[in-house]
């Protein structure tokens, strides 16, 4: 168990490292802090799917996708520019 845990860390960080000088770097790090924040909503017994998260992020309204409830608002404690939406968010220079 230890070893295939160990092969797991090792296999996951190889693949980072390549990400993180990849062009996709940028994406792959938005990606992954929308997918925490929708993990850390559910935990708090939010009941928001990822789907919901990318959405809000990519400014996207989904069709068939029931809306969030009005009277909750989830994203308010958004400060972080990593999970700020998309369309809001601040191009480099």
């Amino acid at each position: 168990m230890v070893t295939a845990i160990a092969a797991a860390t090792a296999a996951i960080a190889r693949l980072d490292a390549r990400i993180i000088v990849s062009p996709v770097a940028k994406a792959w790090s938005t990606r992954a802090a929308w997918s925490g924040y929708a993990r850390a909503l559910q935990l708090q017994s939010a009941e928001v799917e990822e789907i919901d998260v990318f959405s809000w992020g990519c400014d996207l309204k989904i069709p068939g996708r029931p809306p969030l409830p009005s009277h909750l608002d989830l994203f308010d404690r958004v400060n972080n520019q990593s999970l700020r939406p998309v369309s809001k968010m601040q191009t480099p220079d």
